[in-house]
């Protein structure tokens, strides 16, 4: 789902923060949208059996930690330099976890790369770099 709303974005048909959120809500999953310009008009509105909600902040690393530890799915749109693949000005990763040392992330639109990692200083750098955003998806 998360590609498919990608690819949909690079083609021009639409906004992939909101494609994703509001796919996700329609799968009864609670979305939190964290993006300094958020997409949506009202702070909180219902979709589908979930919920979006709209934040300007964006997480920190640290608490990229704290929402893993809570089983909610950060999904990231930023540039790690390291793991820059395209000419795009930033990508796509889903974080799925973190060992102590290193973020483990996934690109869904390169589904065969696994185990790609981030440090928590290429974390920390990627989220303050323009135009970071975040989308955290969770069942609660």
């Amino acid at each position: 789902v998360i590609a498919a709303e990608i690819a949909q974005d690079m083609a021009g048909d639409a906004d992939t923060l909101l494609g994703i959120a509001n796919a996700a809500a329609h799968r009864a999953f609670n979305v939190v949208i964290h993006s300094p310009l958020p997409p949506l008009r009202s702070q909180r509105r219902a979709i589908g059996d979930g919920v979006i909600t709209a934040s300007a902040e964006i997480p920190t690393a640290e608490q990229l930690i704290g929402l893993l530890s809570l089983r909610q799915v950060p999904l990231l749109r930023c540039r790690l330099d390291r793991l820059h693949t395209d000419g795009s000005d930033d990508e796509w990763f889903v974080v799925l976890g973190f060992d102590g040392l290193l973020f483990q992330l996934f690109d869904p639109r390169r589904p065969d790369q696994r185990d790609q990692a981030a440090t928590l200083g290429e974390m920390r750098t990627a989220l303050t770099a323009k135009p970071a955003a975040c989308l955290v998806v969770s069942r609660h």
